[in-house]
This record gives structure tokens, sequence and C-alpha cells, in this order.
């Protein structure tokens, strides 16, 4: 079985509008969208910068915006998912077991943010080996907060990372065995599936898609292209 890490696009791109470009005022956000082109090809996306306006001697546009543009940041692929869970023991079954990724490091370590120690469990997993491959990384936290991690799961569609998504070959394999697991199924699709314009892509083709949720509440959704 083999999964592909991916963000869904479509609830949240004014959030991943807001990561990549962070800089940028809301009119400015405005402006750069309108000045974007995407090139749909082989190749990883590229944006086209726009004809450069008339500018005054002073070097500024006459109309007040300015004659320059922040290029976009160039992003090769998804680092990593980190997910606090509660029991790793308990949690870990269903990432290995259940989506079928492999263990590639289980430690202890320890950071200081904002001033505050932190130490946790972190267990490292990943569908396949490589630099700029992404993983998920899982979480216990073991100080700084009485009774372990604080916080409860998103709901779908609530502001913030509300679920993760993978490419599968085999979504039927994964619904048995998260089954057999006892884990909650929140939705299935049918044979067909939803139309790949849904995902981003060009219409005709159908992807399946399956949510569950993992031992903490987290949603977790499957995808597999059905032609």
């Amino acid at each position: 079985m083999i999964c592909r890490i991916f963000f869904s696009n479509q609830p949240f791109s004014p959030y991943l509008r807001s990561l990549f470009f962070p800089w940028a005022t809301p009119g400015q956000r405005s402006r750069t969208r309108r000045s974007m082109a995407w090139t749909a090809s082989s190749e990883p996306y590229r944006i086209h910068k726009p004809e450069r306006r008339r500018q005054d001697d002073d070097g500024r546009d006459p109309g007040g915006a300015r004659p320059d543009y922040i290029p976009a940041v160039p992003v090769k692929n998804v680092s990593h998912i980190a997910i606090g869970v509660r029991d790793l023991d308990r949690s870990l079954p269903f990432w290995t077991d259940v989506v079928g990724l492999h263990v590639n490091l289980d430690t202890e370590e320890e950071f200081t943010i904002e001033g505050e120690v932190v130490r946790r469990r972190a267990v490292y997993l990943r569908e396949r080996e490589g630099p700029d491959e992404p993983f998920v990384v899982l979480d216990e936290q073991l100080t700084g907060r009485a009774g372990g991690a604080s916080g409860a799961p998103k709901r779908l569609f609530e502001v913030g990372v509300h679920h993760v998504g993978f490419w599968v070959d085999d979504i039927d394999a994964i619904a048995k065995r998260a089954r057999g697991a006892g884990i909650a199924i929140v939705a299935e699709s049918g044979q067909r599936g939803a139309d790949t314009a849904g995902y981003g892509e060009p219409p005709g083709g159908f992807v399946r898609a399956l949510f569950v949720r993992d031992p903490d509440g987290n949603v977790v959704q499957f995808d597999q292209r059905a032609g």
C-alpha cells in the first residue's frame, strides 16, 4: 500500500496563502492574487510577473502602487505534519497498521519555546525515504502540562488545519483495517467518487475518499484515484 501526503487545497487555501505570503497586507494580497498567472504543465507551478506599469521619474507608479513585485516563495514539498497525541503507545498502531507508515525514529527531545522548556517523546514516520520526502511526527508531552497534552481535536472546516490527507492505492483495504482496529469512520464515498475538479485538477477524473478519526479524534482523509 502506497501513501502520499498532501494538504487538501479547497477548504483552507486562504490559510495556505497566508503562510506563503505572510508579509503582505490584505490589500497587497488581493493585488498579488490578481497579478498571478499559474502555468499548468508537467513542470512545477511557476508565477509569471505582470508587465511593469508606467513609472514616474522617481521610480514610483503614478497610481501609487509599488513598481516592484515580491516574488513567490519557492516551495519544493510539504516538509512534515506534527500531531500531538495523549498516549503514543495507543496512537502508534493506527499510523503504522492502518495508515501504513513505518517508524523512522522514536526518541525523546527537549526544546525551549518562548522561554519554556518542553520535553516530548517524538516518533517520526515515513512512507518513503528521501531528503525532501514528507513525514509525520507524533509527539507526546512529557513535561510542562499536568495530565499531558491539552486541547481538543479540530472539527472539520474550523479555522486552522483541520485534517490531513493521504493518497492511497487501495482505499477499501484501508477501510477494512480501520474497522478491524475499531477506528471511527466519519464518511465514505461511493465506488465512483468525486470529480477531480474538486481537487483543483482538470475535470473528468474521479477520486474516492474515506474520512476516519485517529485514536485522539483527529480527522484523517484517504484518497484513491478511481479513473
